[in-house]
């Protein structure tokens, strides 16, 4: 598994997801932007913080661990990691006809090269992803979406299955949403919101946190008997 996702993300997927499997539906017409962006996530005494561009996509992600500035180019995205002044890494993420990651590049500071992750689709719908390294690392999942949902990712012979809210529509705030967001770019874009995910025996579920307008406002999620409570900051048009 790429060792550069956001430790917000890691903390959330503990017990069930680190280690099983990596991260994304049909050519449909990319989502509408949202009337409301999220500008915080907030976990315990940690927030992690996102700024917009005049077009709704993220320039800057900041936490206690660092800062990611992101620049956009065509069908490319540019994602500098930094820590203080010292530069981490760089991904460059490069988009498909749907606004969905096809390749993620990864280099150090130095220019030398870390990884690349290959995402391939049957539509919007994420089949497969290869991550390889220079060392001759390769990590192979596979992913099976059903009704517009993914169900389950397999690497090598560990599967985790995923459970949604048939009557719940994805939106921002639900899981899928939110670890694109942490991530910096889109890979999985499913049809209801995330309830449960299980892998090994390990079961953790998702309830979400509605404001009065029905927009998601926080996250309860309790895997192994551990709640873990992510509340949401947001910025409306």
């Amino acid at each position: 598994m790429n060792p550069k996702k956001n430790q917000l993300y890691l903390v959330l997927l503990a017990g069930f997801i680190v280690g099983n499997c990596f991260l994304s539906c049909k050519k449909d017409a990319a989502p509408s932007k949202p009337d409301c962006k999220i500008v915080a996530v907030i976990l315990g005494s940690n927030a992690t913080s996102f700024t917009y561009d005049a077009d709704g996509r993220v320039i800057s992600k900041n936490s206690s661990t660092g800062t990611d500035r992101f620049t956009y180019n065509g069908n490319t995205i540019n994602i500098t990691s930094t820590n203080g002044t010292t530069m981490n890494t760089v991904k460059t993420v490069t988009l498909n006809a749907n606004g969905l990651a096809s390749n993620v590049s990864t280099n150090d500071s130095a220019g030398t090269h870390l990884s690349d992750i290959v995402y391939e689709y049957q539509g919007t719908e994420l089949s497969k992803e290869t991550f390889t390294t220079p060392l001759g690392d390769t990590f192979v999942t596979i992913h099976v979406f059903s009704g517009g949902n993914l169900i389950s990712s397999q690497t090598n012979a560990v599967t985790t299955s995923f459970g949604y809210s048939a009557d719940v529509p994805a939106q921002t705030g639900n899981f899928w949403n939110l670890s694109n967001l942490l991530q910096g770019y889109e890979t999985v874009r499913a049809k209801n919101v995330l309830t449960s995910a299980e892998s090994g025996g390990s079961i953790s579920t998702m309830n979400y946190v509605f404001d009065a307008g029905g927009k998601i406002i926080g996250l309860n999620n309790i895997s192994n008997g551990v709640l873990i409570t992510l509340s949401y900051q947001y910025e409306c048009n």
